[in-house]
């Protein structure tokens, strides 16, 4: 008695008339046994596609940043440059009383203290958009991984169904043989 796997019941070894009938069986054990197994590429896919599109959903949070903080980088640098004309205008023109150079002093020092404080906030905002485009250049490159990944997975699910096709056309096979033999 030869027990099969696909058909979970006992087929006497005598049913086949040959060493095919043999290897028929062994073939579609394996084939069952790999057909339970390609079910495991269905979830990863999908698993795959919500990832690509929260990358997708983050680059393009990355871009709005990007360009929020090129904005502020403008924004910035027109501030820079009316403080250097307001600098230009402090300066003392002629001879002033000691309370106008006095003041004069100290608005030029509030002055050169916000042209620094200006200067370092472009500073930061460049090293910012910097960060972005490296967040955006490794999110692009994961997102092109996850493609390659997912059409190696596509292909390996079709290959699973082209198996599981075969495999219920062998099992009709089987059934129609038995019928033969069995009358």
């Amino acid at each position: 008695m030869i027990m099969t796997k696909l058909s979970r019941r006992k087929v006497p070894s005598n049913s086949f008339c040959n060493n095919h009938g043999i290897n028929l069986v062994r073939f579609l054990n394996r084939l069952r046994s790999f057909m339970t197994s390609w079910r495991k590429f269905e979830t990863p896919i999908k698993l795959l596609q919500q990832k690509q599109t929260r990358l997708a959903s983050a680059i393009a949070k990355i871009n709005r940043e990007i360009t929020n903080e090129q904005h502020r980088h403008q924004q910035a640098c027109f501030l820079f440059t009316q403080l250097i004309e307001q600098a230009k205008t402090l300066e003392p023109v002629g001879q002033l009383a000691y309370n106008g150079l006095f003041d004069s002093k100290r608005k030029q020092a509030i002055v050169k203290a916000q042209t620094n404080q200006v200067q370092a906030e472009i500073a930061l905002i460049e090293q910012n958009i910097t960060q972005l485009d490296q967040q955006k250049n490794l999110l692009q490159q994961q997102q092109f991984n996850l493609i390659k990944k997912e059409k190696k997975l596509k292909h390996c699910y079709q290959q699973a169904k082209k198996c599981h096709r075969l495999k219920i056309a062998s099992r009709e096979e089987i059934q129609l043989q038995e019928l033969a033999i069995y009358g």
